[in-house]
């Protein structure tokens, strides 16, 4: 089983997610080129209408862990994302996936499960989708009028269409590398491992 990312791991996500920056910037600038001609708007609709392109295969799975994959058959890679799951973390698994299919090298010729873990192709096709997802998640946050910190989250959530933990994440980064927000940080770490 796959390692969970938990408030006592949180640090060393966002030290993998340092390395790997640079590498996922240039991918996400890569496909942002590839794609803009498509006409979709909305990050959301994007993600499926690329997957969709792609032979996706959307159907329930009941499986509470389980979002999605990328099965290969022949020369065809098959994206599955399982609708039993909420939409937003549909969104963030189409993203997931679409890193597997265009820029996951080590996927050739096997099914590939996607789980969230420590794993570093998994936090790469993770923090692509991050990427993908998050414009300036920070200054949305601060920019809400509301006193409560996980109402500002749920907004966010709202807004970015994005799982609680993607969220927060995100937030944790902005806060740790780019303002040494402390009390985000300590805010994000009391509240991480709530479901």
């Amino acid at each position: 089983m796959s390692e969970l990312i938990t408030s006592n791991n949180l640090e060393q996500v966002i030290e993998k997610n340092n390395l790997i920056k640079d590498d996922i910037l240039r991918l996400t600038n890569d496909f942002t080129v590839r794609f803009n001609k498509s006409g979709v708007t909305g990050q959301d609709k994007l993600s499926f209408s690329v997957l969709k392109e792609n032979h996706l295969i959307q159907i329930p799975i009941d499986d509470e862990y389980w979002g999605g994959a990328i099965i290969t058959k022949g020369n065809i890679k098959i994206p599955v994302i399982n609708t039993a799951q909420p939409r937003v973390y549909q969104y963030f698994v189409a993203w997931h996936e679409i890193y597997h299919l265009f820029y996951d090298l080590s996927l050739r010729d096997e099914t590939h499960n996607i789980a969230v873990d420590m794993d570093l192709n998994e936090r790469r096709a993770d923090y692509f989708a991050a990427k993908m997802i998050f414009g300036n998640v920070y200054d949305y946050y601060y920019s809400l009028d509301d006193e409560d910190f996980i109402d500002r989250v749920i907004k966010c959530m709202d807004v970015y269409k994005a799982p609680y933990k993607a969220v927060l994440i995100e937030l944790f980064e902005e806060a740790v590398t780019k303002y040494n927000d402390l009390d985000l940080k300590e805010k994000i770490l009391e509240h991480f491992d709530n479901k």
